[in-house]
């Protein structure tokens, strides 16, 4: 059997409506009784014939019924102060306990927020090593091959990718990564992709030229791209996406993004692109002190271990073709 506890706010109404009850019942008893009944009394030993001698009991009776209305008006005053003063008390003490919970609610979504954050941070630390250790199983690979890396790096590091970022069932959320592609034009196409509908990762992608879409933007920058909203008119137009590559999907599918360019050490350009997406609108934020902003640090991480990895690859490559000139690097 399970025992239901009061809460704090279910006891403290109950004692207050007990001394405002208490206050109450004996004003009523004071009127009802002492001057109701004194006033009565008084009148009715006026109009009864009651004896005088051996004392008067007319003016006794009359006395005692006005000396009790009287009593009675007297405590009344008394009382109806204390009432006032009680409803007074009620109300402070409410607006005291709405205080004290509005501040243990505050305090509780506080611990629940650092709770959220420290999750973030253990799957975003695991993420780490699960891909670092991806990575120097690539080491291993003969022949080199960059695109089949990169997929298996998506897939050793989804699973904490996704907590990191904070993705819940319900939502449509991507990770992929883009390869710059020397043209002329330079063509950023992509290697790999995780969906939340996993089969949709076979479909056809879009290839994006320097400064097309989120991902032409980023590369062209080579800085990152956040963005809460992107169904916001100015940053679509922002984002000057071609007409023919803008579908309909987009503005449902695509509403939360955070890309960062993969920029290797000493490389003069991005390799490529790293990009999150999510139907959901505010899942990343540019705002450095917003929750947003601490699930996009997933792909600022994501990104400089994608840059680790294809370095080693350009090593790798390299090396498996005595002789040749080095591949260049983007």
């Amino acid at each position: 059997m399970t025992v239901t506890h009061p809460s704090l706010n279910q006891r403290v109404a109950d004692q207050l409506v007990s001394a405002v009850a208490w206050v109450r019942d004996v004003s009523m008893f004071v009127k009802v009784v002492l001057v109701a009944g004194g006033a009565l009394v008084s009148g009715l030993a006026r109009v009864l014939p009651l004896p005088t001698a051996p004392i008067d009991v007319k003016d006794t009776v009359q006395g005692a019924g006005l000396l009790a209305a009287f009593l009675g008006g007297a405590a009344l005053v008394f009382l109806d102060k204390n009432l006032v003063g009680s409803l007074k008390l009620a109300a402070d003490a409410t607006a005291e306990l709405q205080r004290v919970q509005s501040t243990a609610a505050s305090l509780g979504s506080s611990i629940e927020e650092a709770g959220t954050r420290d999750r973030q941070l253990r799957a975003l630390r695991a993420a780490a090593v699960a891909l670092r250790g991806g990575i120097e199983k690539s080491l291993f690979r003969n022949p080199p091959d960059e695109a089949a890396t990169m997929g298996e790096l998506l897939d050793v590091g989804l699973d904490e990718l996704q907590a990191a970022m904070s993705f819940i069932a319900g939502d449509l959320w991507t990770i992929s990564i883009y390869r710059a592609e020397r043209g002329p034009p330079v063509v950023l196409r992509r290697l790999a992709t995780r969906r939340s509908n996993r089969a949709e990762e076979a479909g056809p992608s879009r290839d994006w030229g320097p400064g097309q879409g989120h991902i032409g933007m980023t590369w062209l920058r080579a800085g990152e791209v956040v963005l809460e909203d992107v169904t916001d008119p100015a940053v679509r137009h922002a984002m000057n996406t071609p007409a023919e590559k803008d579908a309909p999907s987009d503005a449902w599918r695509y509403k939360s993004i955070a890309a960062a360019p993969v920029i290797p050490d000493g490389a003069t350009e991005p390799w490529g692109v790293v990009i999150a997406t999510s139907s959901r609108a505010g899942q990343f934020s540019p705002d450095a002190l917003s929750a947003g902003s601490e699930r996009a640090e997933a792909i600022r991480v994501f990104a400089g271990l994608i840059a680790l990895a294809a370095s080693i690859h350009h090593i790798l490559l390299n090396k498996s073709a005595p002789g040749a000139q080095p591949a260049p690097s983007v």
